[in-house]
């Protein structure tokens, strides 16, 4: 199973000396459709390169697409390596997969009730089986948002931090959640995740600041929900952390989706 978080250009082949051929060519060639990205699950195909043949093909390519919003997005992606492969041996997963293969060779056709809805969970079980995996094998001394997770004490806080956002978080606060002292949550929590747990926490606020600015709400409201005095104050800690002011992030965003 390999993970691609960032979209690169790659093959996929049996050999380095093999061409590529074009995926969409190949799905020409079956009388496949392409999956629309914008419509999940809605118009995937099975790819048969040679769907007469009596015997079917050795090689199958189950292939998903997966998309969070933007803040938390760039957080998977950049603290994940370029590319992560999980090998057959790993047993746990190999079994998830089987279970998920045969779910989609029986279904993939009739489409059956709630085909599409047990496709998604499933998608999202092996992403987060991906994420564990990756955890599990960082090298020792790597720092990230999913180094925090994979902490107890430090996961409790983020996520009583990510619940709410929008609260004015205290170092004291944050620690109790944590369970540790002080010093020494403020100690953890920057060996693992690698910034200071307050950075973190304005971090955290702007992304949620992000969101509502993207889903249409007044940049003064989101200003003012913040606890900044004036939109100005809001302004440049935004710009810090995006490099533009939010109204210029908004219009950026929206043309590039």
């Amino acid at each position: 199973m390999l993970l691609l978080p960032r979209w690169q250009q790659h093959k996929l082949c049996s050999s380095s000396d093999v061409a590529a051929v074009d995926i969409a060519e190949v799905a020409a060639r079956s009388g496949s459709d392409l999956w629309d990205s914008s419509r999940p699950l809605a118009g995937i195909r099975v790819l048969k390169h040679q769907p007469d043949a009596p015997n079917p093909p050795d090689v199958q390519v189950l292939a998903m697409m997966f998309r969070a919003d933007h803040a938390y997005q760039d957080n998977l992606a950049n603290c994940m390596p370029s590319i992560f492969h999980l090998s057959a041996a790993d047993v746990e997963f190999v079994s998830l997969i089987t279970v998920v293969r045969e779910f989609v060779a029986t279904h993939i056709e009739c489409r059956a009730n709630g085909y599409a809805a047990a496709g998604h969970r499933m998608a999202e079980m092996i992403l987060i089986e991906l994420l564990r995996s990756i955890v599990a094998k960082r090298p020792e001394g790597t720092t990230g948002w999913l180094n925090g997770l994979g902490s107890p004490a430090i996961s409790a806080a983020m996520t009583a931090l990510h619940l709410e956002p929008r609260r004015r978080w205290t170092l004291n606060e944050l620690a109790d959640v944590s369970g540790l002292a002080r010093p020494q949550f403020s100690f953890h929590f920057s060996r693992v995740v690698g910034q200071s747990p307050m950075s973190y926490v304005q971090s955290v606020r702007l992304q949620w600041a992000a969101d509502e600015i993207m889903r249409g709400a007044a940049i003064k409201a989101v200003a003012d929900e913040m606890g900044y005095s004036t939109p100005f104050g809001f302004r440049k800690a935004f710009v810090r952390e995006y490099g533009v002011p939010p109204g210029r992030w908004r219009m950026d965003r929206s043309a590039a989706s």
